[in-house]
């Protein structure tokens, strides 16, 4: 999960909501790191959707990692936090 993980946030940065919304290799590796019921697509294209300034809401600005990261946890329902430490490997494998 680490490794997909990594790569999510690899494919998310630097972050931009419309770039990440229409990214077919994103969502994929998304969808297999969210519960099997969710659907990541129709997640994605909801936080899409939304005017900038609602956007906010959702996703801190600032860093482009940070952003990736809250973005993927928004579509996974993971943690942002270890979304975060797997894909800057801020953890060590145990």
């Amino acid at each position: 999960m680490r490794e997909k993980a990594r790569r999510a946030v690899e494919l998310a940065t630097p972050f931009d909501i419309a770039t990440a919304t229409d990214n077919r290799e994103l969502l994929k590796v998304c969808a297999t790191l969210a519960d099997p019921d969710s659907d990541v697509t129709a997640r994605a294209r909801f936080y899409g959707s939304l005017p900038p300034d609602s956007v906010r809401h959702y996703i801190p600005r600032g860093s482009d990692g940070v952003a990736a990261c809250h973005f993927i946890a928004l579509l996974t329902d993971l943690s942002p936090g270890w979304i975060f430490d797997a894909g800057f490997g801020r953890r060590a494998r145990r």
